[in-house]
């Protein structure tokens, strides 16, 4: 687990030296009485937003804002901030991510952040393993973990359903990230991650848990879709 780091503004992914996974970003700015908006700029790619601990809202959008109501005191503003991945074509190669621009209340930039880097598929087996320990399951989202017995290790398809969205890993390797909006319904795993008897399977629930997981014997891959993307 990272050490955090201080900054006056937000550094991107590529000033922490991090390819992907997620970064925690954290403030505690001071918010007037009455209801103000807080405007995030620069956001790259997806950001979950917590106000003294509770989750507010989830922005997809470069830029954002949401109200939040302020005392006239500070409060514990958190963004974490999912890399979905990076363009390798086209005129926005070598976008950065992270938050680019800023975070605004009204017309006051946020200063004063504190920054962790989670660098999800560098993680070794004990960082995994404290980070569980240190971020079991909450208010339906978390760190978990599964024991699957496996007689004979083969290639199998793992399903998550329920589960809303995040990253999984069988026995301390990162097999990938899951979404219910698909249209992927399964991870290919394949059988040399496995080991006769007593498999860990962890899961990075960053919304809602479902109840249990399942090892298919062929992939769910939803319906074909064309995309076609256009610049101006």
């Amino acid at each position: 687990m990272s050490t955090p780091l201080h900054a006056a503004n937000p550094p991107s992914f590529e000033e922490l030296g991090q390819a992907s996974g997620l970064v925690l970003y954290t403030a505690r700015p001071v918010v007037p009485a009455g209801i103000h908006e807080v405007t995030v700029t620069g956001l790259h790619d997806r950001a979950q937003v917590f106000v003294d601990g509770t989750l507010v809202t989830v922005l997809d959008r470069p830029t954002a804002s949401f109200p939040v109501t302020g005392t006239g005191a500070a409060i514990e503003l958190c963004l974490l901030v999912e890399n979905q991945g990076r363009i390798n074509y086209g005129p926005l190669l070598g976008q950065g991510k992270g938050i680019l621009g800023g975070v605004h209340v009204g017309r006051r930039l946020v200063h004063g952040w504190s920054v962790r880097s989670l660098p999800l598929d560098e993680w070794s087996a004990q960082d995994l393993a404290h980070a569980a320990t240190a971020a079991g399951p909450a208010d339906g989202r978390g760190i978990a973990t599964a024991h699957l017995h496996v007689d004979e290790p083969a290639d199998t398809f793992l399903s998550l359903p329920g589960f809303a969205k995040g990253f999984v890993w069988v026995n301390g390797t990162l097999l990938g990230r899951y979404w219910e909006v698909g249209p992927q319904a399964t991870l290919y795993l394949p059988g040399p991650l496995l080991r006769a008897g007593d498999n860990i399977l962890t899961v990075l629930e960053l919304d809602r848990f479902g109840t249990h997981v399942e090892l298919l014997d062929a992939p769910r891959l939803g319906p074909c879709e064309e995309y076609i993307e256009t610049f101006d």
